[in-house]
């Protein structure tokens, strides 16, 4: 019997990780020309340094070290970048690529995730989040992505309007969702449900913006817009103001994002969301903001299946020492080019063209006994 794997895993295929590596490789060609630095933290570790939030390690795998102390395997990167850059003074731009290993699995059944984005810690001002918002953009466009599209809302927005209700429990992040998409919660009076259903549907241009805080007389909900409207028009000076969008029903899925959230789309289909999260975990860290990408959708627009079989080449080298020295040759030649080379050892044209159809790679080279190319 063929052996599996544990319930909600899966593995990438070859074509797929090579689809991945080209992919990745582009965005990330962008941001380290953009100043962002590779960051690759232990992916053990105690598991109190990888609870971003009260019970956020409970779906990790676990152990206990050889001094008593409780492991943990393979849970989200940003906890442990937090505690790596704690107590640095300058600024840090770091990019990430790595997946995140979950025992309990999610509703939808995955017990993998796959952490893939960019972070920039130290910058308070609103320059820092338009800088990571257009290292984001930069990276999809450079990649081929057309039509995309940026929302911006603030996580924080509703909180302060809630707490300005004084209500008598805590409000999570969860809560809020919650509420954005029943439009009850029971921890609100009906007062303070109904403001919060009524901004969640605002939605639109700076114009949204203007009006939204027409109504507004709560300060830290006032900074809040402010804080938005200053990010929009360092984005209006890049050029990018046609393309940007206020949508106050809008909550990340990381709900540690605490302070301005984003999203990047294209096709109806979120390429990347992001946002602040300044002093989360470790008070040191004054500032911090970071976006993860939606892999699985940039892939699927991207579409590089194609483009792949396009680039590659089957080079079928005859049974003779002749052939494989112009293999070699031909090899070297290709080393520049964007194309990937399948060698056949010890194979006729005929064979070489069967295994071609079967690979669905229409690119031939053939060697034959005499070191010559054949068509």
């Amino acid at each position: 019997m063929k052996s599996r794997l544990p319930n909600g895993l899966t593995e990438f295929s070859l074509a797929e990780s090579r689809q991945h590596e080209e992919i990745v490789g582009k965005l990330f060609e962008i941001l380290k020309k953009e100043g962002f630095n590779k960051i690759e933290p232990s992916q053990i570790d105690y598991a109190k340094n990888l609870e971003m939030e009260p019970g956020s390690a409970d779906f990790l795998f676990k152990s206990i070290d050889s001094d008593g102390k409780l492991l943990a395997f393979g849970g989200g990167i940003t906890p442990s970048i937090v505690r790596m850059l704690d107590g640095e003074t300058h600024i840090r731009r770091v990019y990430f690529d790595r997946p995140c290993y979950l025992f309990s699995p999610l509703q939808e059944g995955s017990r993998l995730t796959w952490e893939c984005g960019a972070q920039v810690y130290g910058i308070k001002e609103p320059e820092g989040d338009a800088e990571l918002i257009t290292a984001c953009y930069d990276s999809l466009v450079f990649s081929g992505i057309e039509n995309i599209k940026i929302t911006l809302s603030h996580s924080f927005l509703f909180k302060s309007i809630i707490y300005s209700y004084k209500p008598s429990q805590e409000i999570t992040s969860k809560d809020i969702k919650d509420l954005i998409k029943t439009g009850k919660c029971d921890k609100l009076n009906d007062v303070c449900t109904n403001a919060i259903i009524t901004l969640s549907k605002q939605k639109g241009d700076i114009t949204v913006l203007q009006q939204v805080a027409e109504g507004i007389n709560n300060k830290e909900a006032m900074d809040c817009l402010v804080r938005l409207f200053e990010i929009y028009q360092i984005l209006a000076e890049y050029g990018l103001e046609d393309i940007i969008e206020f949508d106050f029903g809008y909550m990340p899925l990381e709900s540690y994002y605490n302070g301005m959230s984003f999203k990047i789309s294209a096709d109806d289909k979120t390429l990347a969301e992001g946002g602040t999260f300044s002093g989360v975990k470790y008070t040191s860290v004054i500032a911090a903001v970071g976006f993860k990408y939606n892999l699985y959708n940039v892939m699927s627009i991207l579409d590089t299946k194609q483009n792949q079989n396009d680039s590659n080449i089957i080079l079928g080298v005859a049974n003779t020492i002749r052939a494989l020295n112009k293999a070699r040759k031909i090899k070297l030649s290709l080393m520049e080019s964007n194309v990937q080379v399948n060698t056949l050892y010890k194979v006729t044209a005929e064979e070489c063209k069967e295994i071609a159809a079967q690979l669905n790679i229409e690119n031939i080279i053939y060697v034959n006994e005499k070191g010559d190319l054949e068509e």
